[in-house]
């Protein structure tokens, strides 16, 4: 009984160190993933399966995110509880706690009770995983370590039915984010390490049946983005794979002696230097050597570890387009379990040999650093203008930030500081493509129409799939007077976007002033109920049936959207 108070009281702190974060609102891509995505408000939980993660409207390029499971938790809580940030924060909060005490199973599997403690209080506190707790978008990796670790202790018990429930588990953590993939491979490690008395023939009917469960995944994913969805990475190939040395270092040095947090990393293919470049090369020596060094000792634990890091570590290198982003620590989130088990394994053979128990003390100190740490990083997560101004403290030389903030200045109707930022973000990334956009935004506030029309321009020539380019190029017409030209361009918009609000509202207002009122109104109700909290569709709704003198369908309005009273004259 005493052992499973421990194994609670270890995830309970593994999550409350997060709890000042629970009154956090939304932040960052929060706003579109969650918060204005239509695809958690669908009737159905069958769109949620048949769509991209990210809907045309909310991605620079074609969708090449598939992650139905991460969208069906959004959906499920949205269903319950609405769009309230504090109800998507305690399912990450949920989530966490069963990965914590998944790892514990999974490291007592390998190791005695007090170095499976030890591996579970490592992942428990480990200050990489903040940004994945403390920012609801991010919930993807966690849910893909539950149900990876589920698959992986199921597949090796010795239990006949799990050669068929672990490949199913697995399933579920690939469609919950890509990088699950490489679960076949941790599994086939597993078995060449730990199950060499096994026929090879039973081996490939274990392994066929989680290559089953991928052919589904890829089945899924190419009827919801009509192909594989890799997406393009403008970076030559060779700066990515001379980085990826580096990269791969840094992840690991961060993954043990996490010194370096950031919510934005500067580093990129495209500054990299000498010193960076050898950094890579010393790293990848050391940890080329370290795995030899294991091979020889024989230390098939520490061997599964070591793998377990480096192969889910491969898929964020940047090395192949899965992915739009580069040096997140969130990214850590799954190859710490393998971290947790190797520093459990450590603990286990060389822990208790210290005298007068300085190894207690070190491990306890270790353990402090993690938990101060993960409660300092968690307040960076507190709101979009905490984010944003560490984002340009940690990386000034990434443009995020100040997009970011000049967003928020946008917002506060503060447009002299908003094109500050604005600006800012193009200095230092000419081709930035939100800088862009807002730039052309401000420049429309202050009609320099011509100069809104270069940003336009410039942004549409470099991202043709881009939504809002095209949406803002009918504002920009409808600046110029040409309600005509403009709606032109909110039917592309509309073409590549069909769910998203803001297309709709525009289309349909434009639809309106043309005398097409009957699809103009159809485009506005559709408007409201991608978004339901919005008010901007909701009101041109509201004006039209005023102008009427409809008064059932202004209240029958007031009564669906309250918002909207904020309009009404007292």
């Amino acid at each position: 009984m005493k052992n499973y108070i421990l194994i609670f009281f270890i995830a309970l702190v593994g999550v409350s160190i997060y709890i000042p974060s629970l009154s956090n609102s939304f932040v960052w891509d929060d706003h579109t993933i969650i918060e204005q995505n239509p695809s958690i408000r669908a009737p159905s939980i069958l769109y949620v399966f048949t769509h991209p993660f990210l809907t045309p409207g909310f991605a620079q390029e074609n969708s090449i995110y598939y992650r139905p499971i991460t969208m069906f938790s959004f959906w499920f809580i949205y269903k319950i509880f609405g769009d309230s940030p504090l109800f998507f924060r305690l399912l990450s909060f949920l989530f966490h706690f069963i990965a914590i005490i998944l790892v514990y199973v999974l490291a007592r599997k390998f190791l005695n009770f007090e170095s499976a403690i030890v591996a579970m209080a490592f992942f428990a506190l480990n200050p990489v995983h903040t940004e994945s707790v403390c920012f609801p978008s991010a919930i993807s990796d966690i849910i893909v370590a539950v149900f990876l670790l589920g698959s992986v202790i199921v597949y090796i018990s010795e239990k006949r039915w799990a050669t068929f429930v672990a490949p199913i588990l697995w399933l579920f953590a690939v469609l919950a984010k890509e990088n699950a993939a490489m679960g076949i491979i941790a599994i086939v490690l597993y078995d060449i390490l730990f199950r060499q008395g096994i026929k090879l023939k039973n081996k490939l009917f274990r392994w066929g049946m989680w290559i089953v469960a991928l052919i589904i995944c890829f089945v899924l994913r190419i009827n919801a983005l009509g192909g594989f969805g890799f997406g393009e990475i403008s970076m030559p190939l060779g700066k990515r794979i001379f980085f990826a040395p580096y990269l791969l270092s840094r992840y690991f040095l961060n993954l043990f002696l996490p010194f370096d947090i950031k919510v934005l990393h500067p580093e990129s293919p495209n500054t990299l230097t000498f010193t960076m470049l050898a950094v890579g090369i010393v790293g990848i020596i050391i940890i080329a050597l370290l795995i030899v060094y294991l091979i020889r000792k024989k230390d098939k634990v520490a061997q599964l570890g070591i793998y377990w890091v480096i192969i889910f570590i491969i898929p964020v290198l940047g090395i192949v387009g899965i992915s739009t982003t580069l040096w997140s620590d969130r990214f850590l989130y799954v190859p710490s379990v393998g971290g947790a088990i190797l520093i459990g394994f450590i603990w286990q053979k060389y822990g208790k040999d210290s005298i007068k128990n300085v190894s207690y003390i070190l491990l306890i100190a270790y353990f402090l650093f993690f938990s101060i740490s993960s409660v300092s990083y968690a307040f960076y997560w507190r709101d979009d203008n905490t984010l944003y101004r560490q984002m340009i403290k940690d990386a000034p030389t990434q443009p995020k930030g100040y997009s970011g903030m000049s967003g928020i200045f946008i917002n506060k109707n503060l447009p002299d500081s908003a094109y500050y930022y604005a600006h800012k973000a193009v200095d230092v990334e000419p081709n930035y493509l939100p800088a862009m956009i807002l730039l052309a935004q401000l420049q429309m506030q202050k009609n320099n129409l011509d100069s809104a029309k270069y940003y336009l321009d410039k942004a549409i020539d470099m991202y043709p799939n881009y939504v809002y380019c095209y949406e803002n190029l009918g504002l920009y017409w409808i600046s110029k007077g040409d309600t005509t030209l403009a709606t032109k361009y909110f039917i592309k918009a509309h073409q590549i976007a069909p769910h998203d609000y803001i297309v709709n509202k525009n289309l349909g207002v434009a639809l309106i002033s043309l005398g097409d009122t009957t699809s103009g109104i159809e485009l506005l109700k559709r408007a409201c109920i991608y978004y339901p909290e919005g008010v901007e569709a909701q009101f041109e709704l509201l004006d039209f049936y005023y102008s009427l003198g409809d008064t059932t369908k202004v209240k029958e309005l007031l009564d669906k959207y309250p918002q909207l009273w904020q309009f009404i004259r007292k």
